[in-house]
């Protein structure tokens, strides 16, 4: 009678384990940006005045200033050049690291001062020299413009704690292009793949 039981309470639990396995799941995979990332970014040194990120849109205000296209994929952040961040990400799960850097030049005269973007993730630095912003004559003096941009990206196979980002330069502005980590798709039960909403707005009156 004992063994029966035992038998029968074994049974149930291989059963209740299957029933879990063959639960539908979905791959879900999660892009975490820096920029909406605000409450885990510590602005380190070089943003005197500043407790938080600027986009250049937002500081530009100008389609003279800022000419590109507003719809372009990248989101610009202000960088003093000898400024130093750091992103708390805490992915537990493998991605990438991808993003963008480019110096802002001011006025008409060619910008090729020294300037190294320096990634450290988890204490592994990886290094990217800024691109010289060629001469554009006609321009005013003290106009910023954004100059050619060079792409950084690193691989995180076993996911990333913490991400450090410096600027070695001196005087004047850079830009971080949409820096952001692609972590890789992980099973989630499709019953649990719910949204919480805070806040509701409506875009368009009730149509009727």
């Amino acid at each position: 009678m004992r063994l029966a039981l035992v038998v029968g309470l074994l049974g149930a639990v291989l059963a209740v384990l299957l029933w879990h396995k063959l639960l539908p799941r979905l791959p879900t995979d999660v892009r975490r940006d820096l920029f909406l990332d605000g409450e885990r970014v510590t602005l380190v040194s070089g943003f005197q005045g500043h407790t938080q990120l600027e986009t250049w849109a937002d500081t530009s205000a100008s389609t003279a200033r800022d000419p590109v296209n507003p719809d372009r994929d990248d989101v610009a952040l202000l960088v003093p050049r000898a400024g130093e961040l750091r992103w708390d990400v805490g992915a537990d799960r493998p991605g990438t690291l991808r993003l963008g850097v480019a110096r802002l030049a001011a006025g008409p005269a060619a910008d090729s001062a020294p300037c190294e973007l320096v990634v450290t993730v988890d204490g592994a630095p990886s290094r990217v020299q800024l691109p010289a912003a060629p001469a554009e004559a006609g321009l005013p003096e003290g106009f910023l413009r954004e100059g050619p941009a060079e792409r950084l990206q690193i691989e995180l196979p076993h996911g990333a704690q913490v991400v450090d980002v410096a600027l070695r330069g001196s005087g004047g502005y850079a830009l971080l292009l949409s820096p952001h980590v692609d972590l890789a798709p992980q099973p989630v039960l499709a019953d649990e793949l719910v949204a919480t909403v805070d806040r509701e707005t409506r875009l368009l009156p009730r149509v009727t």
